[in-house]
């Protein structure tokens, strides 16, 4: 549900990062929740990455927590 699911906000800067660093950056986010969040079952917990307008550009894949994508330019 909603309440499994952290929405983090990154700043501009997240825009200008090259690709790998932005998804390692994301898939540490995820690990991060997931390990505070449901440490027993850790494909439970979501993240939605979001920049200041609101725009998704990253977060977990609808088939489980840990499959993290992040916008390709």
């Amino acid at each position: 549900g909603s309440q499994d699911k952290l929405i983090i906000t990154v700043s501009y800067q997240w825009h200008t990062e090259p690709y790998q660093t932005r998804l390692q950056g994301a898939q540490m986010f995820w690990r991060t929740w997931a390990m505070i969040h449901s440490p027993d079952r850790l494909d439970t917990s979501r993240i939605s990455i979001v920049d200041r307008m609101g725009n998704e550009v990253g977060g977990s894949r609808f088939m489980a927590g840990s499959m993290i994508w992040v916008q390709d330019k």
